[in-house]
């Protein structure tokens, strides 16, 4: 068997070396892209009535030894349940929220609505499974104004770098508010 050069060796070894470095920047930025493709997400629920409120929810951070979340929300009122421009309802606006969201949000009207930061309590998993953890929450809303519900669509994405988030949507018909 005849050896290689000593000079044909160190050649042939920096471009394993080469071929090794350049198969790992693939498989980083494979890794990088598949992520950035699970943030950009977006998960919707409801119908799309012309005269219905927008919910624009983001999940802003996430923190699991506090079991809890920060949806940031901005509501939308459009069609006849806003005024021109849909910066604000025409009516008194309140968005019913399930247990985990903390209490109902008011929005008056002729009043311009900005978004709000909501804290969400996280009702499922535990950090002691990491780096398998996982977490589950239940997001509720409805909306009523001038003593009537009226249809909601939701649009819920992912703005925590650290958290890959899933969603099953289900839209329910609005119940009549209570008396």
């Amino acid at each position: 068997m005849r050896r290689l050069p000593r000079s044909r060796g160190r050649i042939l070894a920096v471009c394993l070396v080469l071929c090794a470095v350049a198969a790992a920047v693939a498989v980083g930025v494979w890794l990088q892209f598949g992520e950035r493709q699970a943030l950009d997400s977006r998960y919707r629920a409801g119908g799309s009535a012309p005269d219905r409120v927008d919910i624009a929810a983001s999940v802003q951070r996430v923190d699991a030894a506090g079991r809890e979340l920060v949806l940031r929300l901005l509501v939308t009122p459009r069609g006849s349940l806003a005024e021109a421009g849909g910066v604000s309802p025409a009516e008194t606006l309140t968005l019913q929220t399930s247990p985990s969201v903390r209490g109902d949000l008011s929005f008056p009207a002729h009043s311009r609505i900005s978004t709000v930061d909501v804290p969400v309590t996280l009702s499922s998993g535990s950090i002691t499974d990491y780096p398998f953890d996982a977490y589950g929450t239940t997001l509720e809303f409805g909306a009523v104004q001038g003593a009537e519900a009226v249809p909601v669509r939701m649009t819920l994405t992912n703005s925590d770098a650290l958290f890959v988030m899933g969603m099953r949507a289900e839209s329910h018909p609005s119940d009549p508010p209570a008396p």
